[in-house]
């Protein structure tokens, strides 16, 4: 199993692949608006390489806790609000 980082890194790297022109715009974004890499690649793709990586884990069978764990690394709390309105 890959280390988180890897993961990460991993995600990113799928997404400079699939849409290099859009990737730009988000290494753009980070260095104008000094933002984190996640925070631009929300707004530039309406997703981050955290949840790409945990779409990607979790079609690849790996179990919920894992997936959710790197879908979530940067915003736990998400996590907690959203399990918190599923009940």
């Amino acid at each position: 199993m890959p280390s988180p980082p890897a993961c990460c890194m991993m995600s990113a790297s799928w997404i400079q692949r699939a849409s290099p022109e859009l990737y730009k715009q988000t290494l753009t974004l980070i260095q104008t608006e000094n933002i984190a890499d996640w925070q631009a690649e929300q707004t530039v793709f309406n997703a981050t390489h955290a949840e790409v990586g945990a779409y990607l884990l979790g079609a690849l069978g790996l179990p919920d806790g894992i997936v959710e764990a790197l879908a979530y690394h940067h915003n736990p709390c998400r996590r907690a609000r959203t399990m918190r309105s599923r009940r």
